[in-house]
């Protein structure tokens, strides 16, 4: 076994070791699109190492259509993602339109050792670092129009949620975006200037590991969750979530009610309000965080006389820790608003 091929092994194990992080440490809140992403990438970097250890013209070509899951996979799930963060709903005959559409493409390139239909021809070159070459054909071709909606359809999810929609993440969706296009343009240079695709099982990884990352921050993102955990049937209470650098993580409804200048305010960025109340409770936030461990619960009431409402109102505030995984790391924080 050569010396790259070992380091594409590596590779491929710890793309596996981000999905089993996922997987066994991700909470039950946690988009199940993270867990298929990070297996999408695992799956794919195997059949990178495959293909850099292949032996016959078969071997690659079998090697070389497992790690092409990840190249016809990956920017849909991407995709549906932004989507989601973006609070746009794709129609379903568009998902299942797309979904199928991709599934035939890859079914294109798992028969392409057999037919000429994703690629015109293949040729095993066991001697050259570039060890299969592709002739692109008509399955080939229609991968590129279904990426090229995909692509496009994703930047203008990240676009429409920066300029209309300040609770998503905006550095969440630039960091998948971001992933996205790398890729397709490192894919696109292995071809132009005749370097192995395996290659791209390096920037794979990396992306599997930013997947591991951001998964903490979902926890904090999704304020619908948050309240689920708490309670149940009741709507009416707010809550507000911020990361322990006191940026805003999420809110429901009933707390920009409370706070209408939380509309102007953008996920991962510090809340700026004229508030005199939602100061107060900020800074009471500030002190009382960093003495607080997992199970810790702060409580205090407050007096809401902003000048936008004629009779004061006492609001009761209780601010417990959100945390994340079997160890429970501390997260950030959530803040309950209850009318006294």
């Amino acid at each position: 076994m050569q010396i790259y091929s070992v380091v594409l092994l590596a590779v491929a194990f710890l793309s596996s070791c981000c999905t089993a992080y996922l997987f066994f440490h991700a909470n039950r809140g946690l988009n199940p699109l993270y867990v298929l992403a990070s297996f999408v990438i695992t799956v794919s970097n195997v059949g990178y190492f495959l293909l850099a250890d292949a032996e016959n013209a078969t071997a690659a070509m079998i090697a070389n259509s497992i790690s092409y899951i990840g190249g016809i996979f990956l920017p849909l799930i991407l995709m549906v993602m932004l989507a989601s963060f973006s609070d746009y709903k794709l129609p379903a005959w568009f998902q299942a339109s797309i979904t199928l559409m991709n599934i035939a493409i890859y079914a294109m390139v798992l028969l392409s050792y057999r037919y000429n239909l994703y690629y015109s021809s293949s040729e095993f070159v066991p001697d050259n670092f570039v060890a299969l070459i592709n002739v692109p054909g008509f399955g080939y071709y229609l991968r590129m129009i279904v990426l090229g909606v995909e692509v496009v359809l994703s930047v203008f999810f990240t676009i429409l949620a920066i300029i209309g929609k300040k609770t998503a993440s905006w550095k969440t969706m630039w960091t998948f975006i971001l992933f996205m296009l790398t890729t397709i343009a490192v894919y696109s240079s292995t071809s132009i200037f005749n370097i192995s695709h395996t290659v791209i099982a390096f920037f794979y990884l990396a992306c599997g590991a930013t997947l591991a990352f951001t998964t903490k921050r979902y926890q904090l993102y999704d304020i619908a969750f948050h309240v689920q955990k708490r309670i149940s049937a009741e709507v009416t209470k707010a809550f507000i979530t911020v990361d322990k650098r006191m940026n805003l993580a999420g809110y429901n409804k009933p707390a920009s009610d409370f706070f209408p200048d939380l509309l102007n305010c953008r996920i991962d960025s510090p809340i700026r309000t004229e508030s005199f109340a939602l100061n107060e409770i900020l800074r009471w936030i500030r002190r009382v965080s960093p003495t607080m461990d997992i199970k810790s619960i702060n409580n205090k009431v407050f007096i809401i006389n902003d000048n936008s409402m004629s009779d004061n109102r006492h609001v009761d505030c209780t601010l417990t820790p959100l945390t994340f995984g079997f160890r429970k790391k501390i997260l950030g924080y959530l803040l309950e608003i209850n009318d006294v």
